[in-house]
């Protein structure tokens, strides 16, 4: 309820969203987690302790102390072991909350499904290392009386000799008690998405692949036709699954389609993966001209962006490698169907890549095409090694042989006083495609721009491209709204 309201106010918001972060003489620390995050892991791990105490001194109040036949040491870890089980119930149920796909914390609460993939991670961690020291003492406890055995302390298994077979009960290691009821939550949110989920299962023969193709530099776009109009919201994403290539597997992959429309596009990248992988496999087939026309299973689209981009007027979008993807989802959400407070969103890339010629990909092209001079794409091909002298920037103009002779190429190369970033620049003044040769420089980019609370930044890229966005945005201010993502789930 509480994360609710706070999702109805920009400004509660955009601070529960945002990293904190330290300055360290000439480095600042960011925090791995949000603010929102950390309120929560907070706040559980005090549930958990709480619970422990209260159970500890109650157990105590209650007989399980020093006797005339047990050693403090005995009672000690005996005491240690009935209170510290109780925790575990409370971790269990924060474990099974985060993992449904289709539930209320990424429709109504707009948490992000992989934000909660890392809680669930978080808390199951903690849920091993409190099961150690759960375990550890009731091994002391074990070890410290010697007429108690591991069978009988361990595993119980206790039937009412007078009672039906349906009312014994099975206690192992105190799993099943009545504290289970921590967990039904999380159990009925995982049922209820399991069910929808399975729709794909009898949609499998009307969803087909309608297109396959290699692109020029290597990745795979495949084209999916839906018996229904398919509504995305952008930095959406689905799991695909190709009963030929696998029965079982199911892949995460953004989606790059059309707001509403028919047809799902999906960009993958197959070049990063050995000969027995999903991908690898269906580049494959595809290359082999066999994927057309199969049937596949859709189950989605799942995710959500962390801002509203009908209440920005910018998004920059910085991103590497395959995290390209989303962002031109976000592009193509916004020249189809958005439009912010004062007029058109500008959406505006920043891609590091080592892969050379990724202009030429066709989701790329056809954004250029439909674009209306709020997209822009800048390219950093950092495979390519350049020597050049001067450490000053050169600029060479001359007229265009494929234009007519109004427009001009402008070529700029650039060197930084770091010797580390170098940039040639090829573009046209009629194209918002630019490319760039070296490493990007993200606060000379950053700086670039004069940012707002209705600026928008998506990160979709390695963590020192992360981190390094983060600490620029940082330093010049502004208080934009920042929304980050991970190449996997």
């Amino acid at each position: 309820m509480t994360t609710y309201f706070i999702r109805q106010s920009p400004r509660l918001d955009k601070f529960f969203r945002a990293r904190p972060s330290l300055r360290l003489r000439s480095k600042r620390l960011h925090s791995p987690f949000s603010v929102g995050e950390l309120t929560i892991i907070i706040c559980v791990t005090a549930l958990a302790l709480w619970k422990f105490s209260y159970f500890f001194q109650s157990y105590f109040k209650n007989g399980i102390k020093p006797s005339k036949t047990s050693t403090w040491r005995y009672a000690m870890f005996n005491l240690l072991g009935h209170a510290s089980g109780h925790p575990l119930d409370v971790l269990l149920g924060f474990v099974m909350l985060p993992i449904s796909r289709n539930s209320i914390l990424g429709t109504h609460l707009r948490i992000p499904f992989d934000a909660a993939l890392k809680f669930h991670r978080l808390a199951g961690w903690g849920m091993l290392v409190w099961a150690l020291f759960h375990g550890s003492a009731y091994l002391g406890k074990i070890a410290n009386n010697p007429s108690t055995t591991l069978w009988n302390d361990l595993f119980k298994l206790n039937v009412a000799p007078s009672k039906r077979v349906f009312k014994s009960y099975l206690t192992l290691f105190g799993a099943l008690s009545l504290n289970i009821y921590f967990m039904l939550p999380g159990l009925i949110l995982w049922i209820v998405d399991l069910t929808i989920r399975s729709q794909s299962w009898f949609n499998c023969n009307k969803t087909t692949i309608q297109s396959a193709r290699l692109e020029a530099n290597g990745l795979l776009r495949i084209d999916i036709s839906s018996p229904t109009i398919q509504t995305y919201l952008p930095s959406q994403y689905v799991f695909l699954n190709i009963s030929a290539v696998s029965k079982l597997e199911f892949h995460p992959y953004s989606v790059c389609s059309k707001p509403n429309s028919s047809t799902i596009t999906l960009l993958m990248d197959p070049g990063k993966f050995g000969e027995g992988e999903w991908t690898k496999k269906t580049a494959l087939l595809a290359k082999a001209g066999g994927l057309e026309g199969l049937g596949c299973k859709i189950e989605g689209p799942f995710g959500c962006l962390g801002f509203d981009l009908n209440r920005v007027d910018k998004v920059l979008c910085f991103v590497s490698g395959t995290g390209i993807v989303p962002a031109l989802g976000i592009a193509r959400h916004v020249l189809d169907s958005c439009v912010s407070l004062d007029g058109k969103c500008q959406v505006v890339v920043y891609w590091s890549t080592r892969v050379v010629g990724c202009g030429q990909i066709s989701l790329i092209q056809e954004l250029l095409r439909d674009s209306t001079n709020n997209f822009e794409l800048h390219i950093y091909e950092t495979s390519t090694t350049l020597n050049i002298t001067p450490p000053s920037a050169q600029t060479i103009t001359f007229a265009s042989e494929a234009a007519p002779t109004t427009t001009t190429d402008v070529i700029t190369i650039s060197k930084n006083a770091d010797h580390k970033h170098v940039s040639v620049i090829t573009t046209s003044t009629f194209a918002p495609m630019q490319i760039h040769t070296g490493r990007m420089s993200v606060a000379d980019v950053v700086s670039q721009h004069s940012l707002s609370d209705r600026t928008g930044i998506f990160l979709c890229g390695s963590r020192s491209l992360m981190k390094d966005v983060r600490t620029a945005v940082k330093g010049h201010g502004g208080g934009p709204r920042i929304h980050e993502e991970s190449y996997e789930l």
